[in-house]
């Protein structure tokens, strides 16, 4: 997992990673996506919540993704108003 920008006053996070398993918790009547992104070596997770569409048709377990947003340190969550989701390795 890596993650990079500044956590000043705005909070503002990005992290690139990938879909923990077991994590995902999709609510489309309230458009909340929340899951973890995990580090290739399973050792590193950030809980994120994502408020900002509908969930990718792309987006599934141990798929790559990037996530933006702030980061809130008493909830421990990001709350990301981007998602991209990464091509599958061929």
């Amino acid at each position: 997992m890596r993650g990079s920008g500044e956590e000043g006053a705005a909070g503002g996070v990005e992290v690139d990673g990938l879909v923990a398993g077991g994590t995902e918790r999709y609510d489309m009547n309230a458009k909340e996506l929340r899951f973890e992104v995990r580090d290739m070596e399973k050792t590193a997770f950030v809980k994120v919540v994502y408020r900002e569409g509908l969930k990718p048709d792309t987006f599934a377990e141990g798929q790559g993704v990037v996530v933006s947003g702030r980061y809130d340190p008493e909830l421990q969550i990001i709350e990301a108003d981007k998602l991209m989701t990464k091509c599958p390795s061929k």
